[in-house]
């Protein structure tokens, strides 16, 4: 029933008998189509990198697990439940950037753009299944973990709505692959998906950074407790375990909102930890929300991240060239 709901909204919106909004600028839009991480926020990232030093941008998210309602753009007194974690992560990381949130896409750009006007392009985070914006250029995000083609409609499955939606995309990319992939295997999961020849391809690794803020090497023997609340914690995990030998692990959901009786789990997994010269280790999206909680704030001097970026397996230059060839030659 979910998914012929779906089916029906999306044929709607194919024929015009509902409108998308478009805009004189172009839109870029990066979703996926199951719910847990792809890795949107990473490949986010990667454009700002890409595009904040040609063009103004902005990026434009709805905010998922915020505190607040309506248009909130982040400012210099901005926090994590103002906007949400992932937001606030990017606002964190490029300042210059303008970041901001609405549920509602099409009034969010619209209100980037009176207070914006000198924008050139706006990046929408999490919008694949938005119809109500249609942007000018739609990538599209699968877990190469977790194949879309053997996944099922919600709530029997991950998928928000049918495989059939990737023909929305212009770009796919399929994200989190072992950089050892084979060229068989790629040729393998592009064939599952019965693409257009014009849609482009491209396979993409998470390369984590080092320790951030940590101002020693860690002895392998050094004590970790690994607190993470992500939709999948495998790879961090892992990463994790090639720091020390002796990790203990806190699992929690995705986004999760951290309370009392959550501090008092980490207080007390971290004592033992903490007194063999050990330290929490946490993922970079994790990190800002603890940041600006005043929960943690006894804990910050015992809290470390490990930071992501997007790692392409080949074709980056296309990639880029064919994301600024857009951008250049956007016609509105």
């Amino acid at each position: 029933m979910y998914g012929l709901a779906i089916k029906i909204r999306n044929f709607m919106y194919d024929k015009g008998i509902k409108a998308s909004a478009r805009f004189d600028l172009p839109v870029i839009s990066l979703g996926n189509l199951t719910v847990g991480g792809t890795g949107k926020t990473p490949h986010t990232e990667y454009l700002i990198r890409l595009l904040k030093d040609k063009y103004p941008i902005a990026v434009l998210s709805r905010g998922y697990k915020r505190k607040s309602k309506g248009f909130v753009e982040a400012g210099n007194t901005a926090i994590a439940s103002d906007i949400g974690d992932e937001p606030f992560q990017m606002h964190r990381k490029f300042p210059e950037t303008v970041v901001a949130v609405q549920e509602k896409r099409a009034d969010g750009i619209r209100n980037l753009l009176k207070r914006h006007p000198q924008l050139k392009g706006i990046l929408l985070d999490d919008a694949f299944q938005h119809r109500q914006v249609h942007p000018s250029l739609s990538i599209l995000l699968i877990d190469s973990n977790r194949p879309v083609w053997n996944d099922r409609m919600l709530p029997f499955g991950r998928l928000r709505e049918p495989v059939g939606g990737v023909g929305r995309a212009d770009i796919v990319i399929f994200s989190k692959c072992p950089m050892t992939l084979s060229t068989e295997e790629k040729e393998s999961m592009k064939r599952h998906l019965n693409l257009r020849p014009e849609q482009s391809v491209y396979f993409t690794g998470i390369q984590y950074g080092e320790i951030s803020g940590l101002r020693k090497e860690v002895p392998e023997s050094v004590p970790i407790l690994a607190v993470s609340g992500i939709a999948a914690h495998e790879p961090f995990e892992q990463q994790v375990r090639g720091v020390s030998n002796q990790v203990s692990f806190l699992r929690f959901s995705d986004h999760h909102n951290f309370s009392e009786k959550d501090l008092k789990q980490i207080q007390t997994a971290l004592r033992p930890i903490r007194e063999n010269g050990g330290f929490i280790l946490t993922t970079e999206k994790d990190y800002v929300r603890m940041e600006g909680d005043p929960l943690f704030q006894s804990l910050m001097a015992d809290i470390f991240y490990l930071p992501i970026e997007v790692a392409f397996l080949e074709g980056e230059q296309q990639f880029q060239e064919e994301i600024i060839r857009h951008i250049e030659t956007f016609k509105a």
